[in-house]
């Protein structure tokens, strides 16, 4: 399925920077969510569709959930991230052998 926005809810979403941080990794709009509790919404709103009170999730969803912030990606950031994951890539292809060896001492 293709991505359009990640959607977030509860503790860290409540950051501005946070929430800037990861549309800016991801390339994709940071969409929160207005509600602290994601999780139990989402098992309220399947109960909801197992019930009869919605005839589908997409029902449910639409009748309950309200976005309350929109971060939309900064593309120049995203470029310097990807540089740096490439990277990170890279340092951890050349030196898994050696975490390997650093687990095994570790183990003794």
């Amino acid at each position: 399925l293709p991505i359009s926005q990640v959607r977030a809810s509860g503790g860290g979403a409540k950051s501005s920077l946070w929430r800037q941080i990861q549309a800016d990794v991801t390339g994709y709009t940071h969409v929160t969510i207005d509600v602290d509790e994601g999780p139990a919404l989402g098992v309220a709103l399947l109960a909801g569709v197992g019930t009869g009170v919605y005839e589908s999730v997409e029902e449910a969803c639409r009748a309950t959930i309200r976005v309350s912030h929109e971060t939309a990606p900064n593309l120049e950031h995203k470029k310097i991230y990807d540089a740096y994951h490439e990277v990170y890539r890279s340092l951890y292809r050349n030196l898994k052998d050696d975490f390997a060896k650093v687990t095994q001492l570790s183990s003794k």
